[in-house]
């Protein structure tokens, strides 16, 4: 019986001390926990304001897709300065200040023959910005032969969020309501004279009430890390939708003006 009654004392202490370790476990984890929570504030912090300079830094350019890669990079400023007066309706001659101008590089399939991008940084933005909002109106321009498209320069891991967010944009779209997008990233809601702005996934229910629809999943825009946009940024990539779907082009203000920012 004295055995047994050892053996006893000798769980009840192995139980004991397992309780006390399993606490100091469970408070670790807490710890833990709280302490990933801020790591992940910090880090989305941190994403929204590289995000942010990097769209500040794009805000001047200027996208051309279409023009023949025949053309000289030695041409490419003259070619893209009558572009832009076709656009602008002004005699071709007229002068426009272009910091720079040049291709980048193709993402698409390397067996096609579409020419590469061209990117041109405009020096004033307010001119930059009567060319996009007019192109935008004008669609696809007819020169050389070739049909050539302005679009705005985006950063990667912008249009990964804008992605993210095509569902909630199809959404916003059904109950008869006008978005843009803000920066840092973020999307503004317009619907019967009152204004929303999205800046937090825990923001979805107050939106779903404004649009009086009922809630959807919508994946968090701002999980951090994102594989799928640093694939995309360590490849440089650029891509740019069709207007037709969902449109995620910078500065894109639905039924409105579609170049309008908040930069």
């Amino acid at each position: 019986m004295d055995a047994v009654k050892q053996k006893v004392s000798a769980v009840d202490t192995r139980v004991i001390a397992m309780e006390s370790s399993a606490s100091a476990m469970r408070s670790s984890v807490t710890t833990l926990e709280s302490d990933m929570g801020h790591i992940k504030s910090q880090l989305t912090s941190l994403l929204l304001g590289t995000d942010d300079l990097e769209n500040r830094s794009r805000r001047n350019n200027v996208h051309l897709r279409g023009i023949h890669n025949a053309m000289a990079n030695a041409d490419l400023h003259a070619t893209v300065t009558t572009i832009f007066n076709m656009i602008l309706d002004r005699p071709l001659d007229t002068p426009i200040e272009i910091d720079r101008v040049h291709r980048v590089r193709s993402v698409r399939d390397r067996s096609s023959n579409l020419p590469n991008d061209v990117l041109c940084r405009v020096h004033y933005y307010t001119v930059k910005e009567e060319i996009m909002r007019k192109a935008w109106r004008l669609g696809p321009v007819d020169f050389d032969g070739a049909s050539v498209q302005l679009l705005p320069d985006v950063p990667a891991q912008t249009l990964h969020m804008r992605r993210v967010l095509c569902p909630l944009l199809e959404l916003i779209r059904s109950a008869g309501a006008f978005y843009r997008w803000g920066h840092p990233f973020h999307v503004i809601v317009t619907k019967g004279g009152e204004t929303f702005a999205l800046h937090r996934h825990t923001q979805l229910p107050a939106l779903f009430s404004l649009l009086g629809v009922d809630p959807v999943v919508i994946p968090n825009w701002l999980d951090f890390p994102s594989e799928k946009a640093a694939s995309l940024q360590r490849n440089r990539r650029r891509e740019f939708p069709r207007r037709s779907g969902c449109v995620v082009s910078q500065g894109e203000k639905i039924m409105l003006d579609p170049t309008a920012n908040e930069l």
